[in-house]
């Protein structure tokens, strides 16, 4: 019938939710997306195993990615096959999917292939409720088109099971491991090749991001207190150039309560050839008005470079693309910081395996992200997007150094240009003309900074500040 969609199992079930078969999706533009993914890794930094998985509804293709990050060397294995071959099975090739029990468990298995000798049998196990982060909307920028309208939830766990490389197989204990996992779904940025015929995107599609500023940090991390009591910081951060262009941030609590995060002032050192994080810590402002600190230390040289798994592209190939009936391919790279490696990949976003502190919060496995849990750490999925000039790593890095007037917290702020609540800039610029440096600036009061010229303003004040200091000798 040509009015209805195709009749799928799925729609025996009562679960619908527009008018129409669970073949057909609300939206008709080809980026729409449901994305999965998940990353276990080893506490020690040692070892790091990813896999994820896209169904592109309107562009009949579902692909699936797997690998490890073992030191500086990276193993990475795509399938992409037809979704109407068989519609609901979360299959690709050797790459499988299985929900075990909605919100609690699930299960990622990769057989033997052609392409790495590589497999594994993963079983997630929650360990922290699921928690949503806010709607990721977002238009062109000439305020026309919305480019991105995506929901997303995550979720701790940890995993168990076995890994095999190269014929040497690893029982994963949970207890010598920690994992997260993501759910989104809706209209996605970067699906598919870039057309043609509009205007190039500002930061996507075929732009080169070493010719942009942009840092993105996603870090959800999960901590303990003494007392057993787990809690999470999740927070999800984008700057391009000196504008703070999506941000979501809560702190989640056991209960399933979410406390929303004003804003997160990252001071973060990443190499300048390599762009990986090399550690620092975060200041997480709270609505309420209280702001805690927490420490990030980055556990061995393991981490995941997601570029190879196709996010913002590789080697020409794009998520979504559609390569025949079924397609595998892959590589083996020995060294990913390798000046011809980086040549080669997109951008240097990179699931980087950390320990975390707060307070007397203990972590209790290295998350993706900062969990509350004080957990430092694995987690702290903090992805800094490669290639970004040195003088914009060290703006957003604060490599500790003449470029940054010690002692003074203000300092970071306005480097960062993100003094985007208005009410806070007459505190700031009382704290700032505080320090000894800020008599030789001139004719740059933060106070007379208006909201909307925050960035700027604070940038080119920060910069006038460094100069006074150099010329104090601080």
């Amino acid at each position: 019938m040509q009015g209805i969609g195709k009749l799928l199992d799925a729609d025996e079930q009562l679960n619908h939710q527009i008018a129409d078969t669970f073949a057909t999706v609300a939206e008709s533009d080809l980026s729409w997306t449901e994305k999965l993914w998940t990353p276990s890794s080893r506490k020690d930094g040692t070892l790091q195993i990813d896999c994820g998985l896209g169904r592109y509804q309107n562009r009949d293709v579902m692909d699936a990615f797997a690998g490890i990050s073992r030191g500086k060397e990276q193993w990475t294995i795509r399938a992409s096959r037809e979704l109407s071959q068989d519609p609901l099975a979360t299959k690709v090739g050797p790459i499988t999917y299985e929900v075990l029990e909605p919100q609690k468990k699930i299960r990622w298995a990769l057989d033997k292939n052609g392409v790495i000798p590589l497999t594994f049998d993963l079983t997630f196990e929650a360990i922290h409720p699921c928690f949503f982060e806010d709607r990721h909307i977002q238009r062109d920028e000439r305020g026309f088109r919305i480019v991105s309208n995506v929901v997303r939830y995550h979720q701790a766990g940890v995993p168990s099971g076995w890994v095999e490389i190269d014929g040497k197989r690893e029982i994963i204990r949970p207890e010598d491991w920690f994992s997260y996992r993501d759910h989104s779904w809706g209209v996605r940025l970067d699906v598919g090749a870039p057309p043609t015929d509009l205007r190039p995107a500002r930061d996507f599609g075929e732009r080169k991001f070493e010719d942009s500023k942009f840092l993105l940090n996603w870090s959800p991390l999960l901590l303990e207190k003494p007392d057993g009591t787990k809690y999470e910081y999740h927070f999800y951060l984008q700057i391009r150039g000196d504008e703070v262009f999506y941000f979501s941030g809560y702190r989640n609590n056991a209960d399933g309560r979410q406390e929303r995060i004003a804003r997160v002032r990252p001071v973060l050192r990443y190499d300048d050839d390599t762009r990986r994080l090399l550690g620092g810590y975060l200041y997480i402002d709270m609505l309420n008005g209280e702001t805690n600190k927490v420490d990030i230390e980055v556990m061995g040289e393991s981490g995941f470079y997601l570029s190879t798994a196709l996010y913002l592209g590789f080697d020409g190939k794009k998520h979504g693309n559609w390569r025949g009936e079924l397609n595998l391919d892959g590589e083996q790279i020995p060294d990913m910081t390798a000046p011809e490696v980086r040549k080669r990949l997109a951008t240097a976003v990179r699931d980087t395996i950390v320990k975390v502190r707060e307070g007397d919060a203990k972590w209790l496995r290295p998350l993706r992200a900062h969990r509350a849990r004080r957990m430092a750490g694995d987690g702290i999925v903090l992805h800094p997007y490669a290639r970004l000039s040195s003088d914009v790593a060290r703006s957003h890095a604060h490599a500790e150094g003449p470029a940054r007037i010690p002692g003074c917290r203000r300092c970071v702020d306005l480097d960062h240009g993100l003094v985007h609540r208005p009410f806070q800039r007459d505190l700031q610029a009382r704290r700032h003309r505080s320090h000894p440096a800020h008599a030789a600036v001139q004719g740059r009061p933060v106070a007379a900074l208006r909201h909307g010229r925050a960035a700027r303003g604070v940038g080119r004040h920060g910069q006038a500040c460094r100069r006074a200091a150099g010329a104090q000798g601080l």
